[in-house]
């Protein structure tokens, strides 16, 4: 399915149990009499025992009868049992052990196979049922199956079945990101966006009962998706009415004061534990807290009440009249207040809720509580509060703040209209912020240069006092950057930096303009130790300076990839994407970050990872902005990496049309997958002289990191001779093991150096660029042929053959004229067993054929390898996973 809503669901399968199920399994095969499930309501206790039933009835080895307790046939002798005995019989015949009877009646049925009682519900009970299960689970005459819910009064006698070791009590608890990502690919056939997985994981809180509600609730009300294979939650949160009967059954009925403190905790979570008592009482919480509708839950010396469910949430609110709702927030705005508003984040949770209850809050309150929302990383909390900071007369303070967010959320157009049509700023601060915001939106998001130029040529000749002035040197350098000038960007800081430190903020700002620009002159490593260390103190900075996160981020990735350390890339790619990942709308960071992720997986030599990464942040992306060009460029290369030219010529179109306006530092991926396509569909001269027009763009830009991955792709597409001496000297310029030994590979393809190749490529397995090795190792293959050197070329094509097997989906130019050893498909066979380690002996029971027969095939393949024994040959094979 390639668009559309949820058609038919498959059924839901059961998922992401299987250290349960083993440990349940374990039980039964051991001398243990029966398993008990502890769960809550929902958790799939009962999916669980229907495993263990189906391994055990298949074949008809066991016998099993199903009961399902409850509180309507608690009241009666067992009723739980009652629809699997016959009638009593009411005669002189009646039998005075009734116990006895019954168990001989439940029984019946087995014809001398083993018996399992399978019943849900167990801690419901009424005592008869309870006697009898004990009784033929002490006697050996039957297997006990059971759920029991957590939290639920568990009388002595099914308790004393665990404590014995008569069962084996299983905790099941809820499923993990994982689960419910597995769970939801099955029901939906197809692939599940990693934020909308998150996000249902969050609001079912991992309880599959709940989350087949929502998915149900979103296919009806259509806000689940299928979008280019990627099923997306794409609106508001559901109302999920089924789901709110079940929650509604779970909150039950409850006194004044009890539903007060519920409602206060759904409004305001957490909520501090002694406020909520003063609010309400002891009595009211602590029965909240035994039904499980509230956790009390201590965190750095507070304690605090926090909903037991997040659904519940949704469900007391909805109940709520207007008048309750602002009630209960002006109570709690008031409560916090009133106890100092100690937690950092008080603050922000005070402002919100005044706002709710439609109390008017200060500008500047607002702004502070917007900047507290970017801290928090809550991206559409920041916008509702700049907007409202804007309305209530903030001015171009309150302008500048929306216009960043803005910015983060791509809306370019929307935040230059903003800040053009806002009242002229006043004074340093005003002038400097707002040039400051809206010069950054011009540059980065609509490719004005010369506008941009121009606001904050305008905010100069208003601001004179140094802080104010190092705002606008950050501008300016920041424009000088993406312009690619990173000569300018420097000379800038030092201007700043002649001006003193003044602020945290711009510390931050100064040091991710300063740490970008020295890696792309290819001082890598003290770019990549300037924005390390910028990162450690982001406490100070991030809400005033949400930006410089983001590019501080990128611009360690950067440094390690520019320096060939890919491992320590895609390390910071994964960390910057999670932190993206749980903000709150800000899905320019989400996309950024996964299409780093993807770059970090194709230089690693795993484009089709690459190509998943793009796809899963498909969803995340909008119609225009620079971080959707560069995502749509970076998988137009990694399906050219896997010789797939209709694809890539497909994405790189969609790259142009989306992004008409970009800066020239944001466009070189774009630049470089152009060559890349022309390559896969077969046009290497073009390619080529694409890529090196692209060189000598970026040389003179003084950009030699990125001139060398250009030219080492020259290499890779038949042209070392071409850039040689280029990359000769690029080794001397650019610090790290890439620029060196991309100028190794061509000086080893031009000389025909097998030698040389095959060192070149353990030092690019080394970095972790897989791919490259396994393209230097085919080189170094050819260059053996080329010198009559069959027993050299084998073993290089070995390797090569190797590391490609290690690159997922990797078909590039350079590795069409691999070609494979010389050896037979049975020599290949015996080759990969003994890579494993097996013994002669072993390989020949496992091929059928004799150890003398073995050794034979064994020492032709040393001698076509050039090899001496199998720790060399393994040296060459490497060790093959087994299947």
């Amino acid at each position: 399915m390639t668009s559309g809503v949820v058609g038919p669901m498959r059924a839901w399968p059961f998922v992401g149990r299987a250290a349960e199920l083993t440990l349940a399994q374990q039980a039964l095969d051991s001398a243990t009499s029966g398993v008990v499930v502890v769960g809550d309501a929902g958790v799939g206790k009962s999916m669980l025992l229907a495993e263990l039933v189906g391994s055990l009835t298949s074949g008809g080895r066991h016998h099993v009868v199903r009961a399902y307790a409850s509180d309507a046939a608690r009241s009666m002798p067992f009723g739980a049992l009652a629809h699997l005995l016959p009638p009593h019989p009411r005669t002189v015949d009646e039998p005075s052990n009734v116990l006895g009877w019954a168990a001989d009646a439940l029984l019946a049925g087995a014809d001398g196979r083993p018996t399992v009682l399978w019943i849900d519900d167990a801690h419901m009970l009424d005592g008869s049922s309870l006697a009898l299960c004990n009784g033929l689970v002490r006697t050996g005459r039957a297997l006990l199956l059971a759920t029991v819910r957590s939290g639920e009064q568990v009388g002595d006698v099914l308790r004393a079945l665990w404590k014995d070791d008569l069962v084996q009590r299983v905790e099941l608890g809820p499923l993990g990101e994982d689960g419910v990502a597995e769970l939801l690919t099955a029901v939906l056939d197809g692939k599940v966006g990693a934020r909308t997985v998150r996000r249902l994981t969050r609001l079912s809180a991992g309880n599959p009962l709940y989350l087949r509600e929502l998915v149900r609730a979103g296919s009806e009300e259509e806000v689940l998706r299928c979008d280019g294979g990627i099923w997306e939650w794409t609106g508001a949160p559901t109302s999920a009415p089924r789901l709110h009967e079940l929650l509604s059954s779970r909150i039950g009925t409850l006194d004044t004061e009890s539903r007060t403190a519920l409602e206060l905790v759904a409004f305001g979570e957490p909520v501090g534990y002694d406020l909520l008592v003063k609010a309400t009482s002891d009595r009211a919480v602590e029965l909240l807290e035994s039904r499980q509708l509230i956790d009390v839950v201590s965190d750095h010396r507070r304690v605090d009440a926090r909903l037991a469910h997040p659904l519940f949430g949704e469900v007391v609110r909805a109940s709520c009249p207007e008048s309750t709702r602002r009630l209960r927030l002006r109570v709690l705005a008031a409560a916090v207040e009133a106890t100092g508003a100690l937690r950092c984040d008080d603050a922000l949770r005070v402002s919100l809720w005044r706002l709710d209850a439609g109390v008017c809050v200060e500008p500047t309150t607002l702004l502070a509580a917007c900047h507290l929302a970017w801290a928090a990383q809550d991206v559409q909390l920041a916008i509702r509060f700049a907007r409202e900071a804007l309305d209530a007369g903030g001015g171009s303070e309150a302008v500048a703040a929306l216009s960043w967010i803005l910015t983060a959320v791509e809306d370019y157009d929307q935040a230059e209209a903003m800040s053009a049509s806002a009242p002229r700023p006043r004074g340093e601060r005003g002038h400097a912020l707002y040039a400051f915001a809206r010069a950054s939106n011009l540059m980065w998001g609509l490719g004005q240069e010369q506008d941009a130029l121009r606001i904050l040529d305008e905010a100069a000749r208003s601001v004179h006092s140094p802080a104010w002035r190092q705002q606008l040197l950050v501008a300016r350098a920041l424009i000088d950057l993406l312009r690619g000038d990173m000569k300018a960007v420097l000379a800038v800081i030092g201007r700043f930096r002649t001006l003193g430190l003044l602020t945290d903020k711009l510390a931050a700002e100064a040091s991710t303009v300063e740490s970008f620009a020295l890696s792309h002159i290819g001082q890598t490593r003290r770019g990549a130790d300037i924005a390390a260390a910028q990162l450690a103190t982001r406490p100070h900075w991030r809400a005033q300076a949400p930006f410089a996160e983001l590019g501080l981020y990128v611009s360690l990735f950067l440094a390690h990839t520019f320096s060939g350390e890919v491992v320590l890339a895609d390390r910071v790619a994964t960390e910057a994407y999670e932190m993206a990942a749980h903000a709150d709308g800000w899905d320019m960071a989400i996309s950024l970050f996964g299409g780093l992720r993807a770059q970090a997986s194709r230089l690693s030599g795993n484009p089709q990872a690459g190509i998943d990464w793009c796809d899963q942040i498909a969803s995340s992306m909008s119609n225009k902005g620079v971080v959707t060009g560069f995502c749509l460029a970076e998988k137009s290369l990694c399906e050219a990496y896997s010789g797939d030219s209709t694809a890539a010529r497909s994405s790189l179109e969609q790259a142009r049309l989306r992004t008409p306006r970009v800066a020239r530092m944001l466009d070189i991926t774009s630049k470089i997958a152009a060559c890349w396509v022309y390559a896969v569909e077969g046009d290497l001269p073009a390619a080529r002289s694409g890529l090196l027009d692209l060189a000598r763009s970026l040389r003179r830009r003084k950009v030699p990191p990125i001139a060398a991955q250009v030219l080492h792709d020259v290499v890779r597409l038949g042209g070392a001779a071409e850039v040689a001496a280029q990359l000769a000297e690029l080794a001397d310029i650019v610090d790290g093991d890439f620029a060196r030994l991309a100028a190794r590979h061509a000086a080893g393809v031009v000389a025909r150096d097998g030698a040389e190749l095959e060192c070149v490529s353990e030092g690019f397995a080394e970095i972790g660029m897989t791919l490259c090795a396994a393209e230097a190792a085919a080189h170094a293959g050819a260059a053996y042929r080329a010198c009559r050197a069959p027993i050299a070329a084998n073993t290089a094509a070995a390797r090569a053959c190797r590391l490609l097997a290690q690159c997922d989906g990797a078909a590039t130019p350079a590795l069409r004229a691999l070609q494979a050893p010389d050896l037979t498909g049975r020599e290949w066979e015996i080759t990969i067993l003994a890579a494993r380690d097996l013994t002669t002996k072993s390989i020949a029971d496992h091929l059928v054929l004799s150890p003398r027969t073995v050794d034979n095939h064994l020492n032709r393949i040393y001698r076509k390898l050039g090899v001496s024994g199998r720790t060399a040959l393994k040296r060459v094979v490497g060790a093959p996973a087994v299947p």
